[in-house]
C-alpha cells in the first residue's frame, strides 16, 4: 500500500497539504505539520520516502508511526488540530481550516478513524513531496 503526502504551502506557524492512498477512491484528507525549522526535534519531517507500520504506544493507540526518518524517532500519524498538538508528527483532517488565527485540520479524530478503515493494521509506504 502507499500513501502520499503533497504539501501545498508552509509558513513559520504549519505546513498543511493532502494525503492520497494510491489506488484508493476516498474522501479528502488533510495533513498538518510543523514549519520547517532550524533543529530536527519538531520540524516537519524531510520530503522522501518512508516506511510506515502500525503503533500503539502509552499516549496514542492505534496510529501509524514513521520509520527510518535520519536523527528523529517517535513520528506518528495522529488525531490533533494544530502545530500545538505536535512535536513533529503528521496531523489529520478531513478539512482545512484555522483556529483562533491558527492553520488547523478540522474533524481530526474522524479524518484517523477513515484513514484507520483504508489502511487496516498493514504496513505502507509513504512518500511526501
Amino acid at each position: 500500500m502507499k500513501v502520499i503526502i503533497r504539501r501545498s504551502w508552509s509558513d513559520h506557524r504549519a505546513t498543511m497539504g493532502m494525503l492520497t492512498v494510491e489506488g484508493v477512491k476516498h474522501d479528502p484528507i488533510f495533513v498538518l505539520e510543523n514549519p520547517l525549522r532550524s533543529t530536527t526535534v519538531d520540524s516537519r519531517i524531510p520530503a522522501g520516502f518512508y516506511r510506515c507500520e502500525p503503533y500503539s504506544g502509552t499516549k496514542f493507540k492505534d496510529v501509524y508511526i514513521v520509520l527510518d526518518v535520519k536523527g528523529r524517532t517517535n513520528i506518528l500519524f495522529h488525531a490533533g488540530n494544530t502545530a500545538s498538538d505536535t512535536e513533529g508528527c503528521i496531523l489529520l483532517g478531513s478539512q482545512a481550516g484555522m483556529i483562533d488565527g491558527v492553520p488547523a485540520v478540522l474533524n481530526s479524530v474522524d479524518a484517523l478513524n477513515r484513514f484507520r478503515q483504508i489502511i487496516g493494521r498493514k504496513v505502507f509506504d509513504l512518500t511526501i513531496v
